[in-house]
């Protein structure tokens, strides 16, 4: 029996066993957690990911991968990394506190709609998202999904796409950093392990670094968790030892100065500075010395928590006391109180989940991130696809949670406790389930925020790395403007030297951590972070639906099958009709709320900007697919079997050659050794989107020497119908030759290859 028969055969025991003992004790909440899981497992892990892998993108061993390019050789966000490490960063960074505070919320609404989305979603909408991210990345040199949308689609939906990108990562920085430091304030014993964590990790990241092969990476990971759970221990001793030594709510310092009058300066101002600084100096380090260890420690902890709290549902054995779905008396309990009448379930239920079943963050994590430490492209798999499983199951677990260990008619009895308690709520219950396998109460406690906050902080780190890379594509943009107008006399050419300035200072990684991080922190520090907090569900199915709906279109274009893009566009309507229609709900309800302050308004403002961006892409999209350019677009011409893009062999006339046409199937060799059918498949080459240019593209030498003239007297020497193996090449990147970029989209339209403008 091979490795991953042997997995599945263990876990599909170890759920045969639960759902016995579930049965045994009657434990609705058991049973149901169980069954769930199962779920996910068979229809996902064995089904539906293998179809994908194989039939929609025809993953194969033999593929390049960024990491491995030697162009990249150096940088900080390069790096071939170990599967298992790799999983770790990627888990740990997706999970974060949303798939713990959105369906903590959504039980609101009752448990039975809540697991139907988690599991429905993660498997034909979330997971399917996340590994067709990563896989498009991969496919072109770790390229952000924004920087494809704009390649695939078009550079105005691209640029449209960056804008909605990056206030939503700003979003994503400024809800969290806020998060943690309201944590940090309630539960100071969590500060000691949660910044002792990242000591341990550097070590681990160190020694493994160092002496790979020697040591490997599980067992330091084991030393470290076991490490962290010591600081747990030490840090609730010194909190009760020595009086909240990290409460810094002392003196004139309050709880926070921008809510409360009279007050200058408060903890949550000094526990966002600091979290500030932390993530600005863990996005410049290299990928392996903290993020990947911390990563591989925190997906430890994140499973043994989850393995301890399913132990604590099996010895509590806990029954289910939450509505199915919420029920009429609970409803005119909830108006009786002066609650009003909540959200409702369509379309609300499904941006409150938010992250737990589908999440926009996740295809920028896989497409920057963790597309650029694959050490195979069969990896992504298991890691894009498998870790939104992992999610998916971590969101299943605090719905069974919330729907077993808290008493539902009184967190959930009104719309504004089920929002103000939500995670509170999963904290006393997972506490509870762990002090059931008798560890202190206090301990108990402190377990389940370090996992909360440690992930928060795993998200945070990676999206001011994504912030990062974001600002510098912004740059590589403005910078490919003005080489294609340099040639002229227009008013671009003459701002040259500064643009080129400011575009050079926008790659620089220090100039983008500072942009990343200063805007964030003033956001969390405003009375706007909790209005927009309202809107981070909402913009975050935005981007998940935008994602899809490049994904699609990018199989639909290269690959002209309408069946695999559908695997992708029907989940891109569902989502972005109750999106549109959860974003319509939420403004109607603040447009109708009396007396509207400036944060208010700053909240539909910005609400009402998305809904705009979002439509303009959409309605970009539609008429490109209604005017069939897809059919017909000369920027593509061929592709491999990976996806990747290549160039025909034209004739002087512009039409392929006789012998020329699309790859069919052939083996790995044939490939490699690029025979038989006139498309280069030499490992991709991401270009810049220059008028419209290819994805990737095969090397060919550099025409940094070459003039205007050069081309058209070897255009005069050449017969009619002689074949021309001109292609766009490297001539797009190559930033020695820019003088003459126009000089050869001049010779390619004269082709009619139309392959670079």
């Amino acid at each position: 029996m091979t490795g991953p028969n042997m997995v599945y055969a263990a876990m599909g025991t170890f759920l045969a066993a639960c759902a016995i003992a579930g049965l045994a004790t009657s434990s609705g909440g058991v049973l149901l957690f169980t069954f769930t899981l199962a779920a996910l497992l068979v229809v996902g892990e064995l089904l539906y990911s293998k179809f994908l892998a194989r039939k929609v993108f025809g993953i194969r061993p033999s593929e390049p991968v960024p990491s491995k390019d030697p162009a990249h050789q150096g940088n900080i966000d390069y790096h071939a990394s170990d599967p298992f490490l790799l999983f770790g960063h990627h888990f740990t960074s997706i999970a974060g506190a949303a798939p713990i505070v959105g369906p903590s919320i959504a039980m609101y609404y009752g448990w039975l709609p809540c697991l139907i989305w988690i599991v429905g979603g993660v498997i034909f909408a979330g997971a399917v998202h996340d590994f067709g991210a990563l896989v498009l990345a991969a496919r072109n040199k770790g390229r952000s999904i924004g920087d494809m949308c704009g390649i695939i689609l078009s550079p105005r939906c691209g640029i449209l796409f960056l804008c909605l990108l990056s206030f939503f990562t700003w979003q994503v920085i400024a809800v969290f950093v806020n998060v943690i430091a309201k944590l940090w304030i309630d539960f100071p014993e969590t500060v000691l392990p949660v910044n002792g964590q990242i000591l341990v990790a550097v070590a681990v990241g160190a020694l493994w670094r160092y002496r790979k092969q020697q040591v490997g990476i599980f067992w330091p990971s084991v030393i470290a968790l076991v490490a962290l759970y010591v600081l747990i221990w030490l840090g609730v001793a010194i909190d009760e030892r020595f009086d909240h030594p990290f409460q810094v709510m002392r003196g004139s310092i309050c709880r926070n100065a921008v809510m409360e009058e009279g007050c200058d300066f408060g903890g949550q101002q000094v526990w966002t500075i600091v979290i500030g600084v932390i993530i600005f100096f863990s996005s410049l380090l290299p990928v392996w010395l903290l993020v990947q260890s911390r990563d591989a420690i925190n997906a430890l902890q994140l499973e043994t928590c989850m393995l301890g709290l399913f132990i604590g549902l099996l010895v509590v054995s806990p029954s289910i006391n939450a509505d199915i779905v919420r029920s009429a008396e609970t409803k005119a309990t909830e108006a009786s109180l002066g609650g009003g009448e909540g959200d409702p379930l369509f379309p609300m239920l499904f941006v409150t989940i938010a992250c737990g079943a589908v999440s926009g963050a996740h295809g920028l994590i896989g497409s920057i991130v963790t597309s650029k430490q694959l050490s195979s492209i069969t990896h992504a798999r298991p890691i894009g696809y498998g870790g939104m499983l992992g999610e998916g199951a971590l969101a299943a677990l605090v719905t069974t949670i919330c729907a077993t260990m808290v008493t539902y008619s009184d967190a959930y009895a009104t719309w504004k406790d089920a929002s103000g308690t939500g995670l509170s709520n999963f904290i006393r219950g997972g506490g509870a389930l762990m002090a059931s396998l008798g560890i202190p109460v206090a301990a108990s406690r402190a377990v389940v925020v370090v996992m909360v906050v440690s992930f928060a902080s795993t998200t945070l780190d990676t999206c001011t790395r994504i912030q990062r890379m974001l600002i510098a594509e912004v740059g590589d943009m403005i910078d490919r403007v003005v080489h294609v107008e340099q040639a002229t006399d227009g008013p671009v050419a003459m701002w040259k030297r500064p643009v080129r300035v400011l575009t050079r200072a926008l790659r620089y990684p220090f100039v983008g951590c500072t942009l990343a991080v200063v805007p964030a922190i003033f956001l969390a520090n405003s009375r706007t972070v909790d209005s927009l907090w309202q809107l981070f569900g909402a913009t975050n199915q935005m981007v998940a639906a935008l994602n899809l709906l490049t994904i699609s279109v990018y199989l639909l274009r290269l690959t002209s099958s309408p069946w695999k893009a559908l695997t992708y566009f029907a989940p891109f309507v569902w989502l972005i009709v109750m999106t549109s229609w959860a974003l319509r709900v939420q403004l109607s309800n603040w447009l109708s709320a009396p007396d509207l302050d400036a944060s208010d308004w700053l909240a539909i403002i910005v609400g009402i900007l998305i809904a705009c961006l979002v439509a303009w892409i959409v309605l970009e999209v539609a008429i490109w697919i209604a005017q069939g350019k897809y059919k017909h677009d000369h920027r593509f011409i061929c592709e491999d079997e990976d996806g990747r893009v290549g160039t025909y062999k034209m004739t002087k006339n512009g039409t392929p050659n006789s012998d020329t046409h699309l790859p069919a199937k052939k083996s790995a060799s044939a490939i490699e050794s690029d025979l038989g059918d006139g498309c280069s498949t030499s490992p991709p080459m991401a270009l810049p989107n220059q008028q419209g240019s290819f994805l990737s593209q095969p090397s060919m030498p550099s025409i940094s020497g070459t003039t205007k003239e050069d081309l058209e007297r070897q255009d005069d020497a050449e017969a009619p119908g002689e074949e021309d193996d001109f292609d766009c090449g490297d001539a797009c990147e190559e930033e020695e030759a820019t003088r003459y970029v126009r000089a050869f989209f001049e010779k390619a339209a004269e082709h009619g290859t139309g392959c670079c403008c």
